[in-house]
């Protein structure tokens, strides 16, 4: 399994940071107050990044990951391969 600190969880971070960022602006909620959310979406990031090693982009996609005013809010992001390069320089 090798050294998770050397592109393994470390990149998963990176990516997973990045969306949260993201889904904070667009509807103010953190998803990393949530262990249930973060943990979804740690999962999405690692999946991401591995597809990332073979394709242009990667797709993160999680339904009802959280919810505002008792209506359901879906995760949908895209990375290109050029941003995860930029983020992890």
């Amino acid at each position: 399994h090798g050294d998770t600190e050397l592109g393994g969880a470390d990149f998963d971070q990176l990516i997973a940071e990045k969306v949260r960022m993201c889904f904070l602006n667009d509807h103010e909620i953190d998803l990393a107050t949530n262990p249930t959310s973060w943990s979804r979406l740690l999962r999405a990031a690692e999946a991401a990044k591995i597809r990332l090693s073979t394709e242009p982009s990667a797709h993160i996609k999680e339904e009802f990951i959280a919810s505002a005013n008792g209506e359901p809010l879906h995760l949908n992001f895209e990375i290109s391969r050029t941003e995860f390069e930029q983020m992890i320089r």
